[in-house]
């Protein structure tokens, strides 16, 4: 099983030719007559995740072989694995299978692949090369959202009903549910608790996570499941300088505020102190996010106090470092704090 998740994270590769191989060498694997997992007769759990790794990943060909269905796949339904927007959305769906450490490893791929930016391609030296470089950037969109609309797509639809034996029981004893928008507010939230100084998957994980929940691809995921993730995204902020990582984080503060009234408060309150942040970036950063989930969202109830928390958000020089913006920044708190307790 080990050796599946290695290549099955691979198929969500942001490079075309290695996500292709990945995609063959899966293919290859699954449709081997003799694969069920390793010791499948020791852990039928294995067993059924092939097959379900099968049935979401090889083309049915009404009865053919697996192997033959592996060879034909491509071919037949004109399904390539370098296609990232056909590639992401036929592997997305295997986050349901019932082990964890095969989703745990697709969906870090995803992740990973989801915080992908265009390809910038070099300096034009006419501007006949700067418009046409521009249209084609425009007429083929970053490969990013196409691994986060497959992963969207994949949280808004229901979960399959687990497979039954013959008796009625259900298949492989103990296996472990797919992951529902719980179970991926869960993931991101496990993602964003992992060593900052070494994780390479933090930042990727911050911009899926504010995708995802400004698309509303989470919105069926229980009000439990949010404040793991806020405290997680706070776990993160936590004694930041550097401007890269931590403008991600506001930013995401921002859209969880929009999910619900407590995280409203508790986003809010977290923006708030950023507007006393050393940099200067981040103070500015932080009052347009508290700007927009205030003032604009009404997502933090301030009551009378509105009008006069605009006219300082709004109105202060958040990026200057002077005692009229210190003095706006101790009113902010006074005005604010009363409401966020």
């Amino acid at each position: 099983m080990r050796l599946i998740g290695l290549v099955l994270r691979s198929t969500a590769e942001k490079i075309d030719k290695l996500r292709e191989a990945a995609g063959r060498m899966l293919e290859l694997l699954l449709g081997e007559q003799h694969m069920s997992g390793d010791g499948a007769a020791a852990d039928p759990r294995a067993s059924e995740c092939i097959g379900q790794l099968r049935r979401l990943v090889l083309v049915d060909t009404g009865g053919a072989s697996c192997r033959s269905a592996t060879l034909r796949a491509a071919g037949d339904s004109g399904f390539s694995w370098a296609d990232p927007a056909s590639a992401y959305a036929r592997i997305a769906p295997a986050l349901s299978v019932g082990d964890e450490q095969l989703r745990r490893a697709l969906f870090e791929g995803l992740v990973v692949a989801g915080a992908a930016e265009p390809l910038v391609v070099a300096s034009c030296a006419t501007l006949r090369q700067a418009v046409l470089t521009s249209e084609m950037m425009f007429l083929r969109p970053a490969l990013g959202r196409f691994a986060v609309s497959a992963v969207a797509a994949y949280a808004e639809t229901p979960l399959p009903v687990p497979a039954t034996t013959a008796g009625g029981d259900r298949a492989a004893a103990g296996a472990q549910p797919g992951w529902g928008a719980d179970g991926i507010v869960a993931e991101l939230a496990r993602l964003l608790q992992t060593d900052k100084r070494t994780s390479k998957v933090i930042n990727p994980a911050l911009i899926v996570a504010d995708q995802l929940i400004e698309q509303g691809a989470l919105r069926a995921a229980s009000p439990s499941s949010w404040v793991p993730l806020y405290g997680a995204v706070r776990g993160v902020a936590a004694g930041l300088r550097a401007p890269p990582r931590l403008l991600l984080c506001l930013k995401v503060y921002g859209s969880l505020a929009l999910v619900s009234g407590e995280l409203a408060r508790l986003a809010a309150g977290s923006l708030l102190a950023h507007t006393g942040h050393p940099s200067l970036k981040i103070r500015q950063a932080a009052a347009d996010h508290l700007f927009a989930v205030v003032c604009i969202h009404g997502a933090a109830d301030v009551g009378d106090d509105l009008g006069a928390i605009e006219q300082l958000l709004a109105e202060t020089e958040w990026a200057q470092d002077s005692a009229a913006a210190r003095d706006a920044r101790a009113r902010l708190d006074a005005l604010l704090r009363g409401h966020l307790q």
